[in-house]
């Protein structure tokens, strides 16, 4: 409801409670001087209704005792029963002269005029015997009372008291109201303006409650948005800032030491140091791998900078990924080999039907194989499984290296996040293969997570929906 509404609303409600405590007092005031022994047209007619009702079950005969009887009971009242011709068949009071249509009109016709000496109601009667009456009651003018009473015998006095009553009341009511309503508008400004103070004052955290739907409560619900909105801003650009920190503090930690290691063979192998041709090869495969290993740290730091500015685009096809796992796995056997790893292989014949981008998840699960080479080689054990549950596929890398703490799990697929300063001294590593794992599994529609048992073995588990299924 809008603000405008309220008020109008108010306005109606203080108008209704008026008139309705007014009508209230003012019938109170009323019956308590006026109507003790009220006799008016509605209650003549009433009775006229009930004794026409009976008398038209009876006889004519019959309707004088009736008459009478009923005359009995109302004092005030002159019960005339005539012929349809208007003479007078029966009177309860002193005796009338003869009656005529144009009088009885001209007395009915005159109810709203206090001149009248007499006040008259008629009705016609047809007896079983189909013999026509007419029956008339007459009350005299001294009997009759109504609220015209109050304006003419009691004067005006009585006219100003309920005026000046209903003035009182309207204003008392009217204004309590307004009062109340502009007293609760005063506080829920106040308490907006209080929040904006406090808000240029640098608190983000501050909130205002407001249940009403109206333009204060939208003001309200839209100060609340645009502090979250502005908090949420603040919070990511400082994460931003520490990320971007973190990421220049990583690079250039991890490029010095193959920088050095190349720019040292480099000058031994001009300064002819290594003399035979063992030594000079020896001294050509390690700087042909350091520099993969700068390759493969600007590649993961190129990915991670087109998944924050959203510019990976993906091609999504259907493919077998048990073929996709075995193809991947076969480029590491000699690898492993030469490692002296067991490699445990469960990728069933059948075909596993996945829809996904496959250049992103080969980049997925070769970061999963080589970071359990690499952080899980002490337990000399791989494990690669791909099977399916309940119309899903989950692939699964293990190793038995020593385990991921419990504190860190939790961490593990943030960018540049190392468990511990051991991980700093392997190169070619900047914390960030896991965290891109985990984003190109959620852009393929999986899922992705891990399991640790320290001393044990790690779990990385990949799932995503089966399209299909063959044998």
């Amino acid at each position: 409801m809008t603000y405008k509404s309220r008020i109008v609303l108010t306005f109606f409600i203080s108008i209704i409670l008026s008139v309705a405590v007014f009508l209230l007092v003012t019938f109170l005031l009323l019956k308590s001087t006026l109507w003790g022994e009220q006799i008016n047209e509605q209650y003549m007619r009433e009775v006229r209704d009930i004794v026409a009702e009976e008398l038209e079950r009876t006889t004519l005969e019959e309707s004088i005792s009736i008459i009478n009887r009923y005359a009995e009971d109302y004092l005030h009242m002159e019960f005339e029963l005539l012929t349809d011709q208007f003479d007078l068949i029966h009177t309860t009071g002193d005796v009338k002269g003869v009656y005529s249509r144009e009088w009885i009109l001209d007395r009915l016709s005159q109810h709203a005029s206090w001149a009248q000496e007499e006040w008259v109601v008629a009705k016609d009667i047809t007896y079983p015997s189909e013999d026509e009456a007419i029956l008339l009651i007459v009350v005299n003018k001294n009997d009759y009372q109504s609220i015209m009473v109050a304006f003419n015998n009691k004067g005006v006095g009585l006219a100003g008291k309920i005026f000046l009553i209903g003035l009182i009341i309207t204003l008392v009511i009217s204004g309590g109201i307004a009062f109340l309503f502009m007293q609760k508008t005063t506080f829920r400004l106040y308490r907006l303006n209080n929040a904006l103070s406090q808000f240029e004052m640098g608190n983000l955290n501050i909130r205002i409650e407001d249940a009403y739907n109206d333009e204060i409560g939208h003001l309200a619900d839209v100060f609340n948005q645009m502090t979250h909105k502005i908090k949420k801003q603040i919070n990511n650009r400082e994460k931003d800032l520490q990320k971007k920190h973190l990421m220049v503090t990583s690079l250039s930690h991890d490029l010095r030491t193959p920088l050095t290691l190349i720019a040292g063979y480099i000058e031994a192998l001009e300064n002819k140091i290594y003399h035979t041709q063992m030594e000079q090869e020896e001294a050509f495969n390690i700087l042909k791998k350091n520099t993969k290993a700068m390759e493969k740290m600007l590649d993961d730091l190129l990915e991670l900078m087109k998944l924050e500015v959203n510019e990976k685009v993906l091609v999504f096809e259907l493919c077998d990924i048990n073929e996709l796992i075995r193809r991947l796995v076969i480029e590491y056997i000699p690898l492993l080999k030469k490692e002296n790893i067991e490699l445990d292989i469960n990728i069933p014949s059948c075909k596993h039907i996945v829809e996904i981008d496959i250049p992103s998840m080969q980049r997925v699960v070769r970061n999963l194989i080589v970071n359990a080479m690499k952080y899980g080689k002490t337990g000399k054990y791989i494990g690669i499984s791909c099977l399916s549950y309940e119309g899903k596929v989950v692939i699964t890398i293990k190793d038995k290296g020593e385990g991921i703490e419990e504190r860190h799990k939790t961490k593990i697929f943030e960018s540049f996040y190392r468990v511990d300063q051991s991980r700093n001294t392997e190169f070619g590593s900047m914390g960030i293969g896991l965290f891109i794992a985990k984003e190109f599994t959620e852009l393929n529609r999986g899922k992705i997570y891990m399991e640790s048992e320290i001393g044990k073995e790690t779990v990385f588990c990949i799932e995503f929906e089966l399209k299909s299924f063959n044998k």
